[in-house]
């Protein structure tokens, strides 16, 4: 599935995006987390355990067609990020949105 990443920009901006594996665990544990999307190019010991969390808290997770560096400029992050994670369940249905 395709994300719109202006309306992450966005996100964003509103202050509802965490940066990270860690902040993104942290956030489905707390279940803080709205959506998690996670870079195409992540290494296998994150994805795992970020998708194992995402499915044990029943969290949604995509898996985006985009490397980490083409996810962090567009969301305006100078250095590659491999996921990002939305708080805001009011972004999720602007975000499928290609």
């Amino acid at each position: 599935m395709e994300v719109n990443f202006k309306m992450i920009g966005m996100a964003r901006r509103a202050g509802k995006v965490l940066v990270g594996s860690s902040p993104a665990v942290a956030a489905i544990r707390s279940g803080k987390a709205a959506i998690v999307i996670i870079a195409s190019d992540i290494g296998a010991a994150v994805k795992k355990k970020v998708t194992d969390k995402c499915k044990f808290y029943e969290t949604e997770c995509i898996e985006s067609a985009h490397d980490s560096t083409e996810i962090s400029a567009s969301v305006g992050y100078p250095s590659p990020v491999t996921v990002i994670t939305i708080t805001d369940k009011n972004f999720i249905d602007i975000i499928k949105r290609p």
